[in-house]
């Protein structure tokens, strides 16, 4: 079976990647973590991407969570702020056709939470879920009150107030929400990757590249090992989920696990070859860095994956 994309799907990816590659540079995403860019909402919406999943007869493209993921892995590469993967995530399971409308239009987004944490990109959402094992709920008259968090740009928020179920499947939606946060780290990490290899050639130390030193190669090399054996197993879960397959949640567990573990490797092997340079605000790593950090514990990390996993295949703990 080949998982690599079509030409219809690549033409997509690159046309969605050049128009954040214009509209998202790092300044943007910094400034982001003052103040949300409902401009850059516009742009996607623009491109068609909240339409992706939807029915062609409802004005939708008629694709599945394969362009998605895709479409997902370039927002992560330019650090996309805002709730994209939740929005994503809740538009095919959405009842309401006024809301999809919205959405589409790129006016309107879902914030989605756990129960008892803080909700990312909550003050801007025109709803706010609750997903939990028991199901899906709504606030209905929330109480947003922000806090701090590791990455500025995500705008994390408690939220208080009463609820309502919705009827949408707990199930699909954080499988759904799973496979977008791998699919993004996938994106974070080749940036990463990509700015440590960049650096790495023009620091000399010596009177050479730093590049030039095995033990930096070899660093570069275990981070590059990382990414790549996660990235086949998110196109396999992606397909899994646009394809109804019967053990996708297992397939979502597995790259959700690498994906975070890719992160992980990548981001600290970014920053080891940077040095001191790679702590600074000044430098852009940390906006990719500090993504990564929350998305690799977001919607179960690595370990509650494999735990998931194990119980599948039923083996001892």
């Amino acid at each position: 079976m080949r998982f690599a994309l079509s030409e219809d799907q690549q033409l997509l990816r690159d046309a969605v990647a050049d128009a954040l590659g214009d509209a998202c540079p790092t300044e943007r995403v910094a400034e982001a973590w003052n103040t949300p860019d409902s401009a850059l909402w516009k742009v996607l919406a623009a491109q068609g991407v909240f339409a992706l999943e939807l029915d062609e007869d409802a004005g939708g493209m008629g694709m599945g969570m394969v362009e998605v993921a895709a479409i997902l892995t370039e927002a992560g590469k330019v650090a996309f702020p805002g709730p994209l993967i939740e929005t994503l995530a809740a538009v095919p399971l959405i009842s309401d056709a006024t809301l999809v409308a919205e959405i589409v239009a790129g006016e309107a987004t879902i914030a989605i939470g756990a129960p008892g944490a803080p909700v990312p990109h909550a003050a801007g959402a025109r709803e706010i879920w609750v997903l939990s094992p028991a199901g899906v709920q709504r606030h209905t008259d929330p109480t947003i009150t922000p806090i701090d968090g590791v990455d500025g740009a995500r705008q994390l928020a408690t939220v208080k107030g009463p609820l309502e179920p919705l009827d949408v499947d707990a199930a699909r939606l954080l499988d759904r929400l799973a496979i977008g946060s791998a699919a993004v780290l996938l994106g974070l990490s080749e940036t990463m990757l990509d700015l440590a290899v960049d650096y790495a050639k023009q620091r000399r130390q010596f009177g050479k590249p730093i590049g030039s030193f095995q033990a930096v190669q070899h660093h570069l090399a275990n981070a590059l090992l990382a990414l790549r054996f996660a990235q086949p197993t998110v196109q396999r879960a992606a397909w899994a989920i646009a394809n109804d397959h019967t053990e996708a949640s297992v397939e979502v567990s597995c790259a959700k696990a690498l994906a975070s573990d890719a992160g992980d490797t990548v981001a600290r092997i970014a920053l080891q070859c940077h040095g001191a340079i790679g702590y600074t605000w000044e430098f852009k790593l940390h906006l990719f860095h500090k993504r990564s950090l929350a998305l690799q514990r977001a919607w179960g990390d690595a370990a509650w994956h494999r735990d998931r996993v194990a119980d599948h295949l039923q083996l001892p703990a």
